[in-house]
Parts: C-alpha cells; sequence; structure tokens
C-alpha cells in the first residue's frame, strides 16, 4: 500500500489524525469530530433501515457541542465548497436530493447555498414533517415519529418473495464470465460458481510441519476496525481488556512450545512475514489456531495513543494475487500458515 501511495502525483487527506495513509498527504486538511458537526442520522427509521422487533421508528440529529479547534472544519463543509469552486454544486444538489431521499417541498433548489445544518433541517422536516424544529432536539437528539405497525416490527412473515435453496442464477453468471476470461485469456476458478453449497479448502489448509498453526482475525465489540484505535476511551476499555491487544494461542499449545502469558512472541507466517507482540494463553482459542484482534499495530507519528498497540494481522499476509482471492465474491483469502516463538525482549 506504501508503494502504491508514493506514485500518486497529488493526494489530499481529510483527517482527524495524521494516520499512516496521511503521512503520504501533499496536503492534509483538519476534520471536524463527530462532537462537533451537524449531521442528520436516521438511527432505525424506515426512512434508512428496518431493525426488526416492536417498539417506536426514531432518528437522531447529531449536533456539535462544541466548535472545532482551529481550522477543523466538517468533511461535508469542505466538499460543498469545493463543489462551488468548481461550479458543480447545483449537481451535488441534485445527487443529494435522490441520496437524502428528501420530499419535494424540501429539495435543494439550483443557485443556493445551504450549510450543513440546513441541509440537515430539511432531512428532519423531510422525515418528521412540517412541525420540526430545532427546540425537539434541544433536551434529546432522539426524535420518535411513530409506533411500528405488526407488518414493520415482524417484517419477514409477511414477505412474499421465495428464499431460494439451489442457487441457478449462478451457473447463469458462470457462462457469462467464461465468455469474458475465454476472450482476456484468464485463468479462472469456477469452483465457487455452485448453485450448491461446495467445500474449497484455502491453501493455508494444506498440512505443513515447520508452520503448524493457523492464524485467524476477529472483531472486537468496542472497536470499528482500526479507525476506534486512536479514541483514548476506546483505548482505555482495550488495555483494561485481557485479550484485546495480545496475540492469544490456547494452553495446550502453549504448552507444547514452552510458552507463557505475557511472553514477547513472533508469529512468522509462510510466506516470510513476521509480527510480534505480547502473548495471550487462553482456553478461547482452537488449539490449531493463532487468534489475533482487530487491526492494530498503528506506526504512524502522530498517533500517540494507538501507536504500537496490538498487533497488525494483515502483515501476515503475502501481496494479493489472483490465487488467494475468491473468484465469485472477489473475497481476500485472510487465511495464513504460521509457527509461533518466543523471542527477546
Amino acid at each position: 500500500m506504501a508503494r502504491i501511495l508514493s506514485k500518486l502525483v497529488f493526494q489530499v487527506s481529510i483527517t482527524m489524525f495524521i494516520d499512516e495513509t496521511a503521512e503520504f498527504a501533499d496536503i492534509i486538511l483538519p476534520d471536524a469530530s463527530d462532537l462537533e458537526r451537524w449531521e442528520m442520522f436516521p438511527a432505525n427509521d424506515p426512512y434508512a433501515f428496518i431493525t426488526p422487533g416492536p417498539g417506536k421508528w426514531f432518528w437522531l440529529m447529531r449536533q456539535p457541542v462544541t466548535e472545532p479547534p482551529g481550522q477543523a472544519r466538517p468533511w461535508t463543509e469542505v466538499y460543498l465548497e469545493l463543489a462551488e469552486r468548481l461550479g458543480i454544486l447545483d449537481d451535488v444538489y441534485q445527487i443529494g436530493n435522490t441520496f437524502w431521499v428528501l420530499s419535494e417541498r424540501y429539495k435543494l433548489e439550483k443557485g443556493k447555498r445551504y450549510t450543513i445544518r440546513e441541509i440537515a433541517e430539511r432531512q428532519a422536516k423531510t422525515i418528521v414533517g412540517d412541525h420540526f424544529n430545532w427546540d425537539m432536539v434541544k433536551e434529546s437528539p432522539c426524535i420518535v415519529t411513530r409506533e411500528k405497525t405488526i407488518e414493520e416490527a415482524y417484517p419477514r412473515s409477511f414477505f412474499k418473495a421465495k428464499v431460494p435453496i439451489y442457487f441457478e442464477h449462478f451457473l447463469r453468471a458462470k457462462k457469462e464470465v467464461e465468455k469474458v476470461t475465454e476472450k482476456l485469456g484468464l485463468e479462472w476458478d469456477f469452483a465457487p460458481y455452485s448453485p450448491v453449497p461446495v467445500y474449497i479448502p484455502c491453501p493455508a489448509h494444506s498440512e505443513s510441519s515447520d508452520y503448524d498453526l493457523i492464524a485467524t482475525n476477529h472483531k472486537l465489540p468496542f472497536h470499528t476496525f482500526s479507525s476506534t484505535a486512536e479514541n483514548l476511551w476506546i483505548d482505555e476499555i482495550s488495555r483494561g481488556n485481557p485479550y484485546a491487544y495480545y496475540i492469544m494461542i490456547h494452553t495446550s499449545v502453549a504448552k507444547e512450545k514452552g510458552l507463557r502469558d505475557g511472553d514477547k512472541v513472533c508469529v512468522e507466517s509462510q510466506y516470510g512475514q513476521k509480527i510480534t507482540g505480547r502473548l495471550r494463553v487462553t482456553e478461547l482459542v482452537h488449539p490449531n489456531c493463532v487468534a489475533i484482534a482487530g487491526t492494530f499495530g498503528h506506526w504512524a507519528k502522530r498517533m500517540p495513543i494507538s501507536r504500537g498497540k496490538g498487533v497488525l494481522y494483515n502483515a501476515l499476509l503475502p501481496p494479493p494475487s489472483l490465487e488467494r482471492i475468491d473468484t465469485l465474491s472477489g473475497q481476500i483469502d485472510m487465511c495464513v500458515r504460521v509457527r509461533i516463538y518466543r523471542v527477546e525482549e
């Protein structure tokens, strides 16, 4: 990724932190945080998505509790100003009217300049009604619109569509893709194009005496990818969690390899990549696996909260190749065979 970013002729990053991507930027524009900007967030209203179960439809209005520091601005304001300077603001409005599902009365008009707050107000009036005003969100950002109907609370019971068991459209897709790959002279794995489930082992499932474990990656309920790693409060939760920043192996594996809880260890993949971190011995991991949480291991100099904490699982993977990509879904094979051993402090 570093090699790819270094080839860009010009890069602009709008960010709250000078992270690894921003390290390569020619211009960095400071972004406002979630607590420093207006934003319409429909929550569970049918305007956006449906949360099954009885209850009420409601939506939320994100409001700034303080002004952004220094020259920081919400990225949405930056985009609107850029669009205005480029002379395409009316085109952006046209897209916004559709994307935000604004009612006819509250659609953004050509030739006018709206603030983010005014756009959020138009979204709110589209959903709640003409009676919406900002006093309604002073005490609480949550506005209840109405009770759900039985059909909305339990939608599955009222769906008329059938759920297919035999995915015959995969066979049709296979024929179409075959035409393209033959024309381009590409070798293509058509095994995933099966109308019924089939087991297709990834390369890591092949036996190897030297690399005897399989690395697995899992999510943490209090993190969102790597973007929350710099959050001071979430970092405090992570440091208090016994597993978040650790490399995990099963008790029996630790005993067999002479490893102890808290050891500094190296995980080396069959492709030669290595990562180091602290070991957590636990019964929560399958004896054949090494478990690593989240997407940690930040190295950017201006990320003091997250820098050097946890390990970066992706560093174990080889460069992407067609052999490691599922030809049906486009997903990358994240499974890799590894070995683990203690390293000196």
